[in-house]
């Protein structure tokens, strides 16, 4: 009596096993990038100054697939720049990346620095700012959706990290 093995359908097994953890992995880390993506969005509103409220209001995620190949998901936190303002004929996307810079044109054409105002500064108190405001130690202000993404971004990645781990366990 011989002793066989049949490698060949081990192999096969195996590699069925590691291709199923790779799409739980995968699958994992997407789902704490679009978790990702809505806390850097929700922290964009919270740093976006405020005055009307619709500049906060124009922050909004999507969730695409890779253009170079149809396969990977995209996460995008963004400005709705076709919002409408609150006078109903201006349009968010005309004042929003000023207010980002830190620099607003009036409608005159002229540049100057952007100061936050009354309820800009209250809302810097009201979420945990010193409310003097960014970037005097405070958290409402210029370079909101930057500051989202920098403020979130090391956690993310550790919470991916994390996650892809415990699927491969």
């Amino acid at each position: 009596m011989a002793f066989r093995k049949n490698v060949s359908r081990e192999i096969e097994d195996l590699t069925v096993r590691l291709e199923n953890k790779a799409k739980s992995a995968r699958r994992a880390a997407n789902r704490r990038m679009e978790e990702g993506q809505q806390v850097i969005a929700d922290l964009a509103r919270m740093y976006a100054p405020e005055d009307e409220g619709n500049l906060g209001e124009s922050i909004k995620t999507e969730k695409t697939r890779s253009a170079s190949d149809g396969r990977r998901n995209a996460y995008e936190v963004y400005i709705d720049i076709d919002a409408r303002g609150s006078n109903g004929a201006e349009r968010v996307g005309q004042y929003a990346y000023g207010i980002h810079e830190g620099v607003y044109t009036n409608r005159e054409g002229d540049s100057k620095p952007y100061n936050l105002g009354k309820r800009s500064l209250e809302k810097d108190a009201d979420v945990g700012g010193n409310g003097l405001g960014w970037p005097y130690g405070g958290k409402v202000g210029p370079k909101f959706l930057t500051r989202a993404f920098e403020d979130f971004t090391p956690k993310m990645e550790r919470k991916i990290r994390e996650a892809v781990k415990k699927e491969l366990k």
